[in-house]
């Protein structure tokens, strides 16, 4: 009962919960591409193409961008339902009856993975693929489900290179299970290492090759790889680190009890201490990247408490499995509380903006957009159509001023989102922006002089 009402629950926040500015960026390299534009050398992204290429379907049968927004959180609401399933197989041969639902509630309840696996975001569809070769991991007993787990985690990397830490330490333990295995012949490691290493590099080498076919392999590592890497507003881990311990402080704790109880699992305890470690790598480690951590953090906490539930020193009331869950419930309320306080931003403003856009531009009509996504289902007028500080402190500072006054320039842009990053700008493009443009009478919008007049 408990979780079906969780779930009704999602189902309001994906309706109503406000966008994540993220969510327009994925959604409009998706509508590019069902455009026929290829993605770094035909428009600007620096995230993976799988995202992409998965939801620009969506574009040639959908012709109401909220309907697109609809399709693309119920795309990420079946993929977390997979996550959800994952953790409950993964969990299944710990002896104790109660690990897997506690495991699930763990998970369900931590809110950094509540709320990011909301949202259209390639690090879902990433976290996906990790649960599924740490599910793998636990069935290591073929040579399939050893080149399966590599497979996974190559393709987790062309979704988000981010997974590369939390990749590699799986990589590293599932070798590690292969090598201490009873009997194992030298030849037979050699196999093992040869499927794990052949299914990691499959996705990355077929995806090189499909962007060496298009002559854009270099933008490709430019701008997915090589941009990441020299992101320059980098801020440390303890940003969102300390905010997760304190909402969850329940799941951390028991977790790094659990991870001693685990410590044999070695796909578990070196693809989690990966996962950390990354967060003290990266330049941006925002909160999705927690997103990986979540299955760990989940299956370890559950094995603490399963092994304090069985100890004998428990008060009688407590005997039951239910009063268990009840005080497991109890324990992990302030983390749900954390989750219902969310309904309280909406997407109303954002939903305008959208509509404000559709009524004033037409649908070939360009619009310059930096950081508010709400016309993401327009064709943008600029290549470096993302410009938040990250991006604009990448960019030389005159190519881009002349860049984005020539685009503005240009007829074929038939309007401009003045939101707060726009006010951003050097000066000589907002005083451009002044002179041609003016306010549509609606949302964040300004159109062309000459297209008000009209």
């Amino acid at each position: 009962g408990f979780f079906f009402l969780y779930f009704l629950w999602r189902l309001v926040l994906l309706k109503d919960r406000i966008f994540d500015t993220d969510e327009f960026q994925h959604l409009h390299a998706a509508w590019c591409m069902s455009q026929g534009l290829l993605i770094y050398r035909d428009f600007f992204e620096h995230h993976g193409p799988l995202l992409g290429a998965i939801l620009a379907p969506f574009f040639l049968f959908l012709k109401d961008p909220l309907h697109a927004l609809l399709a693309g959180r119920l795309t990420m609401l079946l993929i977390w339902f997979f996550i959800i399933g994952a953790q409950a197989r993964m969990s299944v041969h710990f002896k104790n009856r109660f690990f897997v639902p506690a495991s699930l509630l763990f998970l369900i309840s931590f809110t950094t993975f509540a709320s990011k696996s909301l949202e259209i975001r390639p690090d879902v569809p990433a976290a996906a693929l990790v649960s599924a070769a740490l599910l793998l991991s636990t069935r290591q007993n073929s040579r399939r489900h050893t080149f399966l787990i590599g497979l996974c985690l190559g393709l987790s990397f062309i979704f988000t290179p981010k997974t590369i830490f939390v990749g590699l330490g799986i990589a590293a333990g599932a070798l590690l299970m292969i090598l201490t295995k009873k009997h194992l012949t030298g030849k037979g490691a050699a196999q093992g290492f040869a499927l794990l290493t052949a299914g990691l590099f499959l996705p990355i080498v077929a995806t090189a090759a499909f962007f060496s076919s298009q002559n854009s392999l270099k933008e490709l590592y430019e701008l997915a790889i090589k941009l990441n890497q020299n992101f320059r507003g980098h801020f440390p881990a303890k940003v969102f680190l300390f905010p997760s311990i304190q909402e969850n402080g329940a799941l951390w704790i028991l977790s790094i009890f659990g991870l001693i109880i685990s410590r044999n699992n070695y796909s578990f305890v070196f693809g989690f201490l990966g996962g950390l470690t990354g967060l003290f790598l990266i330049p941006v480690p925002y909160q999705q990247n927690y997103l990986f951590l979540a299955p760990f953090l989940s299956y370890f906490a559950a094995a603490s408490f399963c092994r304090l539930a069985e100890m004998k020193r428990w008060p009688a009331w407590l005997s039951s499995n239910r009063r268990l869950f009840l005080l497991l419930l109890l324990l992990l309320a302030p983390a749900f509380h954390h989750q219902v306080a969310e309904i309280k931003q909406n997407n109303k403003s954002q939903i305008e903006g959208i509509r404000c856009v559709e009524r004033h531009t037409p649908q070939n009509g360009a619009v310059f957009d930096v950081w508010t996504g709400e016309s993401f289902f327009r064709p943008h007028a600029y290549y470096f159509w993302i410009l938040h500080d990250e991006i604009q402190i990448l960019l030389h500072r005159e190519k881009m001023i002349n860049g984005i006054i020539r685009s503005l320039g240009d007829p074929a842009c038939r309007a401009l989102i003045w939101g707060d990053y726009f006010n951003r700008l050097p000066p000589e493009i907002i005083k451009f922006a002044h002179e041609n443009y003016v306010y549509s009478g609606c949302g964040r919008l300004f159109i062309r002089k000459n297209e008000a007049s009209l």
